[in-house]
């Protein structure tokens, strides 16, 4: 996201969870009219780097950017990695307190970006921020700095560093539903772990149809899963329902028809 040039209030801090992360997001508020921050953490077994923007009541944007690949994702599925950062724990945060105007500015630049994110109140995030008081900022004993804590930072390190081969994942869709495919299949890895097998790629192809006689426009798409070896029955039939399952679940969430039309293993 594009984001103003700002001071931050605080940066590199050490959060454990939710409710740290909270009450520094209450900090933040104190000081301004609106704000946002860079939560670096670990979702699954991939390293995140997000952008959150927020006003006095609610989060506006959010941007999750997977650290080494570089493929970004916006909106809700955006806002359920930062969920997931959150709830997996610990995670780092650079804080920047805004005026209203810089909020304005902001959504007006990352309108994309702001209309893609479901607008979730800060205490449903966090319940931490909820009937946080305007005035002095309060610091929390909690809340700890890298320069403070060198040897928690260095164990953090090394819990995100990536222990295995990242399964590869391919998108050839369009852009408005990009994010939503890319979420599908990370979701797709609480079906692998249950099961306890694991997939070498997941490819995904979709493209634009226009249906006859004026009945609108869908998304049509083949995903093609490629597993480690062969794949017992159940679990094929077990992704291929899931697969079907987040179709619609996308359709709801993108007031477009998306169809599966083929789900292949290979």
């Amino acid at each position: 996201m594009k984001l103003p040039l700002v001071k931050p209030l605080e940066e590199n801090l050490l959060c454990s969870g939710r409710e740290e992360f909270g009450k520094v997001i209450k900090r933040t508020l104190n000081q301004g009219r609106g704000a946002f921050f860079k939560v670096f953490g670990k979702s699954e077994d991939e390293s995140y780097y997000i952008t959150m923007l927020i006003d006095d009541e609610k989060i506006l944007a959010v941007e999750a950017e997977d650290v080494e690949t570089g493929s970004s994702l916006v909106g809700k599925p955006a806002l359920e990695i930062l969920k997931d950062v959150l709830d997996k724990g610990p995670v780092i945060v650079d804080a920047f307190p805004l005026t209203d105007v810089d909020v304005k500015r902001s959504i007006v630049e990352n309108i994309e970006v702001y209309n893609s994110t479901p607008k979730m109140r800060l205490e449903d995030m966090c319940p931490t921020v909820g009937g946080s008081p305007r005035g002095i900022p309060q610091q929390d004993d909690t809340t700890v700095t890298l320069e403070e804590n060198r040897e928690s930072v260095k164990s953090l390190t090394l819990e995100i560093s990536p222990k295995k081969p990242r399964m590869e994942v391919r998108i050839n869709a369009p852009v408005e539903v990009d994010p939503y495919f890319r979420g599908m299949v990370r979701h797709m890895k609480n079906v692998l772990k249950s099961f306890r097998v694991e997939l070498k790629g997941v490819e995904v192809n979709a493209k634009e149809v226009r249906y006859a006689l004026g009945a609108g426009t869908g998304i049509h798409a083949t995903v093609r899963l490629i597993p480690e070896g062969e794949l017992p029955r159940n679990v094929k039939e077990a992704l291929e329902s899931f697969v079907y399952r987040e179709a619609g679940e996308i359709s709801k969430d993108l007031g477009k028809k998306i169809v599966i039309t083929e789900v292949k293993f290979s």
